[in-house]
């Protein structure tokens, strides 16, 4: 029930199953614990399904999934592919990736205001281009490049801001909720300073919370999409 990785330990399930009529399917669910926003319990993500068929009375069968750290579910699901026939829970260790973020608790908040800010596509001379909430993602691509611009005053420099990427995640148990991604540090140097910081998002809808140098004071929001691009002969199914 625990396991170590580095970068691609794969776990196991080996399932022997007892069917009296051959040729239904069950199913293996893995899903892993992520961290809710805000923080009331985790959101069981699905990560990987299988569909194994039963060929015998007597069949034995296996999946196994390349984890990463954290707290890991998998399910052995029924051919309706909805109820539970064994749940099992297991731990994966290993080195986390990314550096341990150091809030500014001790710095007086009131002391920093936003004044402008705008998210979009690129920045270009210290300007936002292209504001938007919908990102598009080219067919050969993982994901889009999400740009968000600020303008700060500061009467005490220099000072801390941070970002928190925010995905939106789909549970097997339909919580659906807010799950932190990645959270950056960005450096306040003047008076009146422009910064700006981006991330490669993938597919799906997205939160950023800037937050204000203690880590916790929400100082804006901004929720965006993050959509596919279509191929050609796709969108001509569609448009047919």
């Amino acid at each position: 029930e625990e396991f170590y990785t580095d970068d691609s330990t794969k776990v196991f399930l080996y399932t022997r199953i007892g069917c009296e009529k051959p040729g239904l399917p069950i199913f293996h669910r893995w899903s892993v614990l992520r961290e809710g926003l805000p923080k009331k319990g985790g959101l069981w993500e699905e990560m990987h399904s299988s569909q194994l068929w039963i060929n015998s009375t007597n069949y034995r069968t296996w999946t196994y999934k390349t984890v990463f750290p954290g707290h890991w579910c998998v399910d052995v699901l029924a051919p309706d592919n909805k109820t539970i026939i064994k749940s099992f829970f297991f731990k994966v260790k290993g080195p986390k990736s990314g550096e341990q973020i150091d809030f500014d608790i001790q710095y007086d908040i009131t002391q920093i205001s936003l004044l402008e800010s705008e998210l979009c596509e690129k920045v270009e001379d210290n300007q936002p281009v292209n504001p938007t909430e919908v990102f598009n993602v080219a067919e050969d691509e993982w994901g889009a490049k999400v740009w968000i611009y600020m303008k700060l005053g500061c009467k005490a420099p220099p000072a801390k801001i941070y970002l928190r990427w925010n995905r939106w995640i789909k549970t097997i148990d339909g919580n659906d909720g807010w799950s932190p991604d990645v959270i950056t540090m960005l450096a306040i140097k003047g008076e009146s300073w422009r910064t700006r910081g981006f991330k490669t998002c993938q597919p799906g809808l997205w939160r950023l919370d800037i937050l204000a140098p203690d880590g916790e004071t929400i100082m804006k929001v901004f929720e965006f999409e993050v959509k596919k691009e279509q191929g050609e002969l796709e969108q001509e199914k569609s448009e047919t």
